[in-house]
Formats: C-alpha cells, structure tokens, sequence
C-alpha cells in the first residue's frame, strides 16, 4: 500500500507539473505524519491507534488527491463516487470519535466513583478509630476487569484506571487529593481477605482496613 500510495502520488505531481501544491501536500502530509511519532520518543514504544490511525490516513490522503488530480472531467461519476465516499468515511470518524469520547467520559466517572465511595470509607475508618490512613496496597482479583460494562475498549483506550498498576496511586490523589503511599500486600493479608476472590462489579468487601494501612481489591 505504501509503494502504491508513493508511486501514484509521484507521478502525479511529475506529470501533471504540479509542482508548487505536491511540494505543500507533501510538506503538510509529513509533518503531521512525523508528528505521531512524538509519542513514542518520550513516552511508549509500543504502536498505538494515534500511531496507525495517521499512518493510513496519510496514504489514503495521497492516494485520493492524486486520483482527483487525474481525473478527466468525463469522470463525473467516479469523481462523485469518490467524493461521496469520502465524505461518508469523515461523517463514520467523526461518529465514532465522539462515541468513544463519550465511553471515555464514562470510564472515567466510574473511576471517580470508586475513588469517592474508598475516600468516604476511609473517612469513616479514621474517625471511628481515630488511626490516619497512611498507606494504600491494590490487590487484583483472580481476573481482573480491564474496562466497564458496556463500554469499548481497545490498546490502552477506554482502560478502567484501576487496572493499570501505575496509574492507581496518582489516580486516587487525583480524585480524592489523599497523597498515600503505595505498599505491598502481605501475604498473610492476602491469604485472609483477598485470595480466591472473584468480582466482578465494585463491594464494600473490596475494602479492607490493617492499622494505618487499606488494602483495595481490584476486580
């Protein structure tokens, strides 16, 4: 796709002289294509949709304008077909764009739900006991739940933050401004409370409190 996408865009600018907008298309076209790459210098290495969806756009974009540009003007009903095409694909996008925007608004209120109900609990601990919650362990289930119900998850789209061993700490500081240290479970704690277990939606048995410590179960 790639070799038919450069060839296609090639001789188009070369034999139809467009010299002047081939040089922009292709300036604009790989700025933005280099641009997708940031990501992965400084943060991850893996290819991600922000990475394969520009790839194919790009490509798809070349190809389109070079067959427009070659286009006699008999051509009026594939140029209408292209056309009507295109615009199809970007009212799709634009869809499914805002669909999983919405899933996103979701999975993170659900996320804030959860860190609220654990902060209110430990609000309730620490004036019970008089003890202050200084330290927090997060102990998976047998299989954890890595997005909500009803809500699409792909890569690390749409990924419930609970699910994510390095993201939970800042998370709940993040939701609830409670600035704990992350600790492991003992094993003796997880033999009594959380060994065996199986959830598969949020429980108060999830919440476990050991002195100064609360141990989250994550189903």
């Amino acid at each position: 796709m790639v070799a038919f996408a450069v060839k296609i865009f090639t001789l188009t600018y070369v034999n139809k002289k467009y010299v002047i907008y081939g040089a922009c298309v292709c300036i604009s076209s790989l700025g933005i294509y280099l641009s997708v790459f940031m990501s992965h210098i400084f943060a991850e290495a893996y290819l991600s949709q922000r990475t394969i969806v520009v790839f194919y756009g790009i490509l798809s974009y070349w190809i389109i304008i070079a067959l427009r540009l070659n286009m006699r003007k008999s051509d009026k009903v594939f140029c209408g077909i292209l056309e009507a095409l295109t615009v199809i694909c970007i009212v799709f996008f634009i869809c499914r764009t805002n669909s999983l925007s919405i899933d996103l608004l979701k999975s993170n209120a659900s996320d804030r739900l959860i860190a609220e109900i654990i902060d209110e609990k430990i609000n309730v601990y620490e004036q019970e006991n008089g003890i202050k919650i200084e330290n927090i362990a997060f102990v998976d289930d047998e299989n954890k739940t890595y997005s909500y119900r009803g809500i699409f998850c792909a890569y690390n789209l749409n990924l419930r933050v609970w699910a994510i061993d390095f993201a939970r700490g800042n998370a709940f500081y993040y939701y609830t401004g409670r600035d704990l240290t992350n600790v492991q479970c003992p094993q003796e704690i997880y033999d009594l409370v959380f060994k065996g277990r199986e959830w598969n939606c949020y429980s108060d048995e999830q919440i476990y409190f050991d002195g100064n410590t609360v141990y989250i179960g994550i189903y």
